[in-house]
């Protein structure tokens, strides 16, 4: 028989409780097993043993005790009891709210610990959204004085909990009787390399695949270390979050103070001096910054599936898989400590890392003392902090913050790497601690390659059958740039490798995207997380579409890449109850939030209950797919798509892909409806003179699969480009002509670069040849043998013409041209970066950086030598 809770809570007992529904609500879920797995976990670890049932019961009546502390609240300060009733909402919202479920670990666990009432404050302010504003004379701290009684009552009442805190004191006073005695506890670090390695040795590619494989694959086998760009004064992201996004964020405490000023305040030409200052760095590799002695403490910040957490993991292995004793005994030991197991640790009398490792650490515990000796021994530690920014909770991230300065401030001479998403990370806390903070940067072309190259000699053990995958992969990669940004993530490179090992990999990107979607949209498992109703590909897929479609409408467009949690899980029940007519549709969206929140592969929880797309680009290919789904309920497929979407929206950049791709989508578009729509934009007339249309129409044209297809629409392009070669403004700009000509010069460039495709116009490879050698424009020259030496590295005569540019190319060796690059220059550099093993390229960069005209470009030949030099 059922276990009746509102009756175990005292609810039905409790005349005048107006905010009985809330409770109702709590007693249907605490029937199902996983909602009381949901209540446990209020009570943190010092309750582990103690039985569902009472934990339940505990967590009711304390439930019911605060929101009859609210309700009086309330009424004391005059709103009518009729008033309060409609209050069920945000109260619901505000006890299921994780300042709360912080509230209830520390209260239970903590006995000689108050109740925060400004966490409680927090948590009403920031998880409520309706119309009810708390009056004036609202009392928190009187609240949380008397919650604080009440729950110290329960918990005397309850002989579960407390008999597990009596055992708890026994176990304290007896590990204090011990360390005084001088007892020890193992410090053994031989096993504490075994658990690391059981731990991390092997990549958790299960999450990735569907398909039941099981594999044994070594993170350090496929471990290719990123490069690392100083942002100590600049985090370029923050300045691209729309600025509505920044209002509420720092309404929500979830960005530094100082970078969110800047982010509103700052003129875009102060922005663009400060993003052009970050990204003339030249980039440095991560270990290179991790071993740095001058640098023992570090942040390292990045975007969501970047490879901050390999970093740190790849960094235990190096200790823990050397072979030789004695070599890994002269380094330091790596103790790595995953920041969200850190604070669910509960203790009521202080944490800090050494002494969690002492005693939370599960897979193997430190002893303290022993720990200690070891970390005043300089290069003898270094501690390893992954995901701050999964503390969810502000305050505990605070305190978190705190022990970590304090531990830098305790042990000055052991290394320090701390690592967090941008959102939920405040800079200036750690800033202060003379902590140097690094961004992780994309993958560049040779670090993919390397990539690839570890990876199919991992997986693939036939040579032809290796070769014949890893070259079907980087031709996709290369024939696409959005494939090809897709591919700078760690995490979609490792998903779209795993896709190529399966099947062949899509050469357009819509089916890649489709594939792709199809494979972490299967992490979805809603099914074993109590929602009682199946969910299928199909509706996961529609939900996301209504999110980027929810998204795009929203402030910033397409370049607001983020939602607040209650937003999208606002989003998710209104689907669940009009689309499916799920009985419990609030429920369902919030499991279906928790599910986001634990597979984050799509959709990831930016911190300070925000969430995203892992990569723009399923943000924009479901957008897209929205568009086309809504075009086909149309009168008018063409027309609509034509006038509601591309008339509307081509002039807007950020747009670009998602017009690309609806053009792409030739499963619902046919080829004809694509030929109209280039016609269509090439009509069209650009009010900035930089042809934005003429370009968009050459991407729609390439996004087909056979471009030839489109007859007469594709030559017509063709002719376009041909003119935006010989492009100049038609106005005269004298006054204004260094920024002019820059803008000009980009247009010719770009207008090279679409034309050295064979896709689009028939004659590339003969006509950038010809630009190459002797057209009249630097630009022309200079862009024509980037292109030539990127679409046709593999030609004979490829390299003998850039050697010839290189030596023999016309353009004053000191004009402005020299400065932004020049001909020489680039040839030069494509050189460099195609032909690195060819026995002329070092000789070449040798005389470079010694008879260079400048000696910016002399210092990039020579670091380009050293480099070839390192390798060999």
């Amino acid at each position: 028989m059922p276990i009746d809770w509102l009756f175990v809570w005292g609810v039905a007992q409790t005349a005048g409780f107006l905010f009985k529904p809330v409770l109702e609500s709590l007693a249907v879920e605490a029937g199902k097993d996983i909602a009381k797995d949901k209540i446990k976990e209020s009570f943190g670890s010092l309750f582990r043993a103690v039985g569902k049932d009472a934990l339940t019961r505990a967590y009711g009546k304390a439930v019911k005790e605060l929101l009859l502390l609210i309700q009086d609240e309330l009424i004391v300060n005059d709103v009518p009891e009729a008033q309060v009733e409609a209050w069920n909402d945000d109260v619901e919202l505000f006890v299921r709210s994780e300042g709360v479920q912080e509230t209830f670990r520390r209260a239970f666990g903590e006995s000689s610990s108050p109740v925060d009432a400004g966490l409680l404050a927090q948590s009403w302010q920031r998880m409520t959204d309706g119309p009810h504003i708390l009056p004036a004379g609202f009392n928190w701290s009187r609240i949380a004085k008397l919650f604080g009684q009440k729950v110290r009552k329960i918990r005397e009442e309850e002989k579960e909990l407390r008999d597990a805190l009596k055992a708890q004191a026994v176990i304290e006073t007896a590990g204090a009787v011990q360390n005084r005695a001088g007892i020890a506890p193992d410090f053994d670090l031989e096993k504490y390399r075994e658990a690391m390695l059981e731990m991390h040795q092997h990549l958790k590619l299960e999450l990735l695949d569907h398909t039941g494989a099981s594999y044994k694959i070594q993170l350090r086998s496929v471990f290719v270390p990123q490069t690392v760009r100083d942002c100590q004064e600049f985090i370029p992201q923050v300045f691209e979050i729309p600025k509505e996004h920044l209002q509420r964020l720092r309404k929500a405490g979830a960005l530094d103070e100082e970078l969110l000023d800047l982010a509103e305040g700052m003129q875009e030409e102060m922005v663009e001096v400060r993003r052009r200052s970050y990204l003339d760095q030249s980039p440095r590799s991560v270990l290179e910054i991790v071993g740095d002695d001058r640098l023992p403490h570090l942040v390292i910040l990045g975007s969501p599936g970047s490879g901050k957490s390999t970093l740190l993991k790849a960094l235990v292995l190096e200790w823990a898989q050397e072979p030789d004793a004695t070599a890994r005994a002269a380094r330091p030991v790596p103790l790595f400590i995953e920041l969200r197991e850190y604070d669910r640790w509960n203790r009521s009398d202080g944490k800090s890392f050494v002494r969690f490792l002492h005693e939370a650490q599960v897979t193997c515990r430190l002893n303290q003392q022993r720990l200690d000796e070891v970390l005043r021994r300089r290069g003898g530690a270094m501690l390893l902090l992954d995901g701050l920014d999964e503390i969810f909770d502000r305050n505990r991230r605070n305190d978190a913050i705190n022990d970590i300065h304090r531990f830098s401030n305790d042990y000055p001479d052991t290394p320090v790497i701390v690592t967090s998403r941008i959102i939920g990370y405040k800079q200036r806390r750690l800033s202060d601690a003379n902590f140097r903070h690094f961004m992780l940067q994309d993958l560049d072309d040779a670090q993919i390659e390397e990539f690839l190259d570890r990876w199919h000699r991992t997986f693939v053990p036939e040579s032809r059958e290796r070769d014949a995958k890893r070259h079907r992969i980087i031709r996709a990669i290369g024939e696409s740039h959005a494939i090809r940004e897709l591919a700078d993530n760690p995490l979609l490179l490792t998903l779209m490798s795993m896709l190529n090992l399966h099947q062949e990999l899509p050469r357009d990107r819509v089916q890649l995207y489709e594939r792709a979607s199809q494979v972490l949209l299967h992490q979805w498992d809603v099914e074993r997380l109590g929602l009682e109703v199946t969910i299928d590909y199909k509706e996961k897929a529609e939900m996301l579409r209504r999110l980027a479609s929810f998204l795009q409408s929203g402030p910033g467009g397409l370049k607001g890449n983020i939602i607040a949690g209650e937003d999208l899980e606002r989003l998710l029940r209104d689907y669940f109850r009009q689309e499916m007519e799920h009985p419990d549709p609030r429920n369902a969206a919030r499991e279906m939030v928790r599910q986001l929140r634990e597979r984050n592969y799509i959709l990831c929880l930016l911190g300070e209950e925000n969430f995203a797309f892992v990569h723009r680009t399923m943000l924009e290919y479901f957008c897209a797919s929205a568009f086309v789904r809504q075009s086909l309920r149309e009168e008018s497929s063409l027309d609509f798509l034509k006038r509601q979407v591309f008339a509307a929206h081509w002039r807007d950049e950020s747009w670009r892909e998602v017009l690309r791709l609806i053009a792409g989508m030739d499963e619902q578009v046919p080829v004809e409806h694509v030929a109209k729509i280039v016609d269509f934009l090439l009509e069209e007339k650009d009010e900035s003179h930089e042809s934005r249309n003429i370009f968009l129409a050459a991407d729609c044209c390439l996004e087909v699969r056979n471009p030839r297809s489109l007859g007469r629409s594709r030559a017509r392009v063709t002719d376009a480009l041909l003119r935006l070669v010989r492009f100049d403004f038609p106005y005269f700009y004298e006054e204004r002509e260094y920024e002019v000509v820059r803008r000009r010069n980009e247009i010719r460039a770009k207008a090279v670069r679409a034309l050295a495709n064979p896709q689009l116009f028939d004659q590339a490879r003969s006509w950038i040849e010809e630009r190459c050698r002797s057209d009249q424009d630097w630009v022309v020259r200079q862009a024509a043998v980037g292109e030539l030496a990127r679409g046709w590295k593999d030609d004979a005569d490829t390299l003998p013409l850039l050697k010839d540019r290189a030596a023999r190319d016309e353009s004053p060796a000191a004009g402005v041209e020299e400065w932004l690059g020049g001909v020489r220059n680039a040839a030069i550099e494509a050189i460099f970066r195609g032909w690195p093993d060819d026995p002329g390229t070092l000789d070449l960069l040798r005389e470079r950086a010694k008879n260079g005209p400048t000696p910016w470009l002399r210092e990039k030949a020579k670091r380009w030598a050293d480099q070839i030099e390192a390798r060999r």
